[in-house]
């Protein structure tokens, strides 16, 4: 072969099969090698693997934007790290110096696709700063809870106002940040309680009704609230639900005494039916002729209600027997208390 330098050499056709063979001394005696061969089993300086190109690769590393680097995966760009050395999962955005945003879900210590956004098998801890914050991004809210004080811990609304603090020695505190002491409580402000929040009282029971009938009272009176109000018409009573929530019922139906009269039955009709109603018999008194004093019976059951649910009471007292015409008297009562949601 005629001396031929090597500007002189036709160009390859590349990329190189990797079969290729170059010369080399080895031993001080020239041999040949492949160029697959060449770097089999040696470092490669990272220098080696730069790209150069802006085009998405199939799998490989690409130029996506000015000084930013792209990894690319069947086709479809994974991850990049930006030119300020944020770095991106799943997304092209930049997130800033030093900041990591993943569009998708993170697992750690465990194998698998993660169930939530953060999903960690293990103990989490939360060093400087001591704030879980709990993102509303609709309407910009960050309640937050914390470690206000060696190990107590501290839930804050997002205008970073404290709440209610949880201390070490189990006391709760709030609207103040004063230790109650082991299990105790400690409120500055008002507690609410279930309280009477409405009530409805019938009396009257008309003394010239006719035997064996039932009769409904004839005058009402009712002390409403915000929570429940109530309206009478002929003998029942609809009383409405404002407010969304549990409520404790208790009704009563009974007499008072005033003549010799005998009854069979008091009935509290729900719904305004007759077909819905709690049985209120006094046992110790149906069918006696004289009632010389008091007799009452009552229930309690709870209503789980939506606002504007309403609900009718309807009493009776059927009278079966009378001495006199004078006037007797019936009472009924309905309370309603408000037990939250």
């Amino acid at each position: 072969m005629a001396d031929v330098k090597i500007s002189g050499l036709p160009a390859s056709t590349v990329p190189l099969a990797g079969t290729e063979v170059l010369p080399i001394v080895q031993s001080s005696t020239t041999k040949k090698v492949s160029i697959a061969n060449v770097t089999a089993g040696r470092a490669v300086s990272a220098l080696s693997f730069a790209p150069t190109g802006s085009a998405l690769p199939v799998n490989g590393l690409f130029l996506p934007a000015t000084n930013a680097v792209g990894l690319s995966t069947d086709s479809e760009e994974r991850l990049r790290v930006s030119a300020t050395g944020g770095v991106s999962i799943g997304n092209t955005v930049d997130p800033g110096a030093t900041n990591l945003s993943i569009s998708g879900s993170v697992g750690i210590g465990f194998t698998g696709a993660p169930g939530q956004k953060l999903t960690v098998v293990g103990d989490i801890s939360v060093k400087t700063g001591k704030r879980l914050y709990l993102w509303d991004t609709t309407n910009n809210y960050a309640p937050y809870i914390a470690n206000s004080n060696l190990d107590n811990i501290a839930f804050y609304n997002s205008g970073a106002a404290e709440l209610l603090r949880v201390f070490t020695s189990g006391g709760v505190s709030i609207g103040n940040t004063t230790d109650p002491g082991a299990t105790n409580l400690s409120v500055t402000g008002t507690i609410t309680q279930a309280t009477t929040l409405g009530a409805y009282v019938w009396t009257n029971w008309n003394p010239s009704d006719v035997i064996g009938t039932s009769t409904v009272p004839s005058t009402g009176s009712a002390y409403d609230s915000t929570y429940v109000t109530s309206t009478f018409s002929a003998g029942t009573t609809t009383t409405t639900f404002n407010k969304a929530g549990k409520y404790l019922v208790s009704i009563m139906n009974g007499f008072t005494a005033g003549a010799a009269y005998t009854y069979s039955r008091r009935i509290m009709n729900l719904g305004g039916t007759a077909t819905r109603y709690l049985n209120l018999n006094g046992p110790s008194v149906n069918g006696e002729a004289t009632i010389s004093s008091n007799y009452n019976v009552s229930t309690v059951f709870y209503v789980v209600a939506t606002a504007g649910q309403t609900i009718t009471i309807q009493p009776t007292l059927e009278i079966t027997g009378a001495s006199a015409t004078t006037s007797y008297s019936g009472v009924a009562s309905a309370t309603f208390l408000y037990c939250g949601i």
